[in-house]
């Protein structure tokens, strides 16, 4: 009798364990099939009426669409319309181009990527707005964050260094969106007054106009390389600072060559 109950504590056991093998087996293939089924999102994309320097917001767009997400509705409004007009409302929005993204943005694979992108809203949609220019002001009704710049040159200095290369270094290492280009010679009319309205020393250099002052990171290291004029003019004055570039000395005549820097 013995053997018998034995037996049969033996065999429910092992049934137990299956079954409880089976259940974790089950659990976790459920675990990796939801982990690996797109996350369902919709997207509402709201664009300027007009601002073709504005930031592209395709970029963004792309950048989600490549994601492990199914996108279950796409819709984009002018900040004129109705519809963005109320969103713009109910969100707080301040800048356009903005995306408001809806859905499963919780799940595993793809939590990271949402939550570096915007400020959640009480009703948990994701709103995304530039945080770098160019972009247009809701409040101020403009696009902010357009700028001019003008490089002036020494004709008869041969030697001097080319200030394109400004303009290069202006957009690659302090994003810039510079909209109007403008190169003068110094000794053309309006050359010189440039030089006289903002007693210009050394040639090459360049001045920025329009809204500098969106870009922190230029407003942030300017002192060290030029002077802001009472009209707003950002002046280039840090020809010293360029390791080895030729310029010209246009108060002595001379020719600067520095030596390069280690």
């Amino acid at each position: 009798m013995f053997k018998y109950i034995l037996l049969l504590v033996i065999l429910v056991t092992g049934v137990l364990v299956t079954l409880n093998t089976q259940l974790t087996l089950s659990s976790r293939e459920a675990r990796e099939k939801e982990n690996q089924r797109p996350a369902e999102i919709e997207l509402i994309t709201l664009v300027p009426t007009s601002c073709d320097s504005c930031v592209d917001v395709n970029q963004l767009l792309e950048s989600i669409q490549k994601q492990n997400v199914q996108i279950s509705s796409d819709k984009q409004f002018t900040a004129d319309s109705e519809e963005a007009k109320t969103l713009i409302s109910t969100y707080q929005l301040t800048r356009v181009p903005s995306v408001l993204v809806r859905g499963e943005m919780e799940k595993e694979t793809v939590r990271s990527f949402f939550e570096t992108l915007g400020r959640k809203a009480d009703d948990g949609t994701l709103v995304i707005e530039p945080s770098l220019p160019v972009y247009f002001d809701i409040a101020q009704n403009k696009v902010v964050g357009e700028v001019t710049i003008t490089t002036l040159f020494d004709a008869t200095c041969k030697e001097c260094y080319d200030p394109a290369i400004h303009q290069s270094i202006l957009k690659t290492n302090f994003g810039l969106t510079i909209t109007k280009t403008e190169s003068l010679d110094a000794a053309d009319a309006q050359g010189k007054k440039y030089v006289q309205r903002y007693a210009i020393k050394e040639l090459p250099t360049f001045l920025l106009s329009g809204d500098v002052t969106a870009y922190d990171s230029i407003t942030k290291i300017w002192e060290t390389v030029g002077t802001v004029e009472q009209d707003g003019t950002f002046v280039f004055r840090g020809n010293k600072e360029l390791n080895g570039l030729v310029y010209k000395d246009i108060s002595t005549q001379m020719i600067i060559k520095p030596e390069t820097k280690e």
